[in-house]
Formats: structure tokens, C-alpha cells, sequence
């Protein structure tokens, strides 16, 4: 599955996982402080973003995980919704579900169904 790490200096690293405890493993080994600590510096003299860590699937599912100052996360949901226009007419659009104040352990529970594909779970429980 392809992943990034974005820093707060807007750039990121690309790079391959191939299962949920390897994710979760990139995802606990950053030093997430150290880089929102950067931001805080930075945020007047250039341009940032919080750091974070994404998932990509191979169906256009996205999961962004930011963590934040207080060893919480903020999680950014990204899928296409289908639906019909008229009931006929089939139609994508994409939709996100952004949910903060995540724990640590509950975004382990979201790379594992993540990774799973279980899609629909992440969903009703953001």
C-alpha cells in the first residue's frame, strides 16, 4: 500500500507498506514532537501544514493521520460515496470525515481496518 509522511515544511517522504503493524510501526518510530515543534517555529516565517502520516488505497480510500501537541490525533477520512442521480444514474463523489482527539490506540484500531478494508467499520465509527 503506498504511504507518506508529510512534514510541517509541506514537503514528504513516499514510500511502501505492505501490512497494518508495519504501518503502525512507521507511525510510532517519526518523531512526531520534534516536528510539530518545527511548525510552531516556523509557522511566521514560512509556509506549514501539520505533520502526519497517509494511507493510500488501491480504490481511492485515503487515511491521514495528524498527531497533535497533546498525544492526541487528528484523523482525516477521504472515499468515494456512490449514490444515483434520478435512482438510475450511478454516481461517485468524493467525501471526507475529519474527527479530532483521536488516542493513539484507536488510530492503531484505524490503520489495522484500514488495512483490512474495512471500510464501511471506519466509517460508522468516525
Amino acid at each position: 500500500m503506498n504511504c507518506w509522511i508529510q512534514r510541517h515544511d509541506l514537503s514528504a517522504e513516499d514510500f511502501v507498506i505492505s501490512d497494518a503493524s508495519d504501518a503502525i510501526s512507521k507511525f510510532e518510530s517519526f518523531d512526531w514532537l520534534s516536528e510539530l515543534e518545527k511548525k510552531k517555529i516556523n509557522e511566521d516565517k514560512i509556509e506549514t501544514c501539520p505533520p502526519g502520516i497517509g494511507f493510500v488505497s488501491g480504490q481511492g480510500e485515503i487515511l491521514h493521520i495528524c498527531p497533535q501537541e497533546n498525544e492526541t490525533n487528528m484523523i482525516h477520512y477521504h472515499y468515494p460515496e456512490s449514490s444515483k442521480i434520478l435512482w438510475i444514474i450511478p454516481v461517485t463523489s468524493p467525501k471526507t470525515i475529519t474527527k479530532n482527539g483521536i488516542s493513539k490506540n484507536t488510530v492503531h484500531t484505524f490503520i489495522k481496518l484500514f488495512f483490512e478494508k474495512s471500510y464501511t467499520e471506519i466509517i460508522g465509527t468516525l
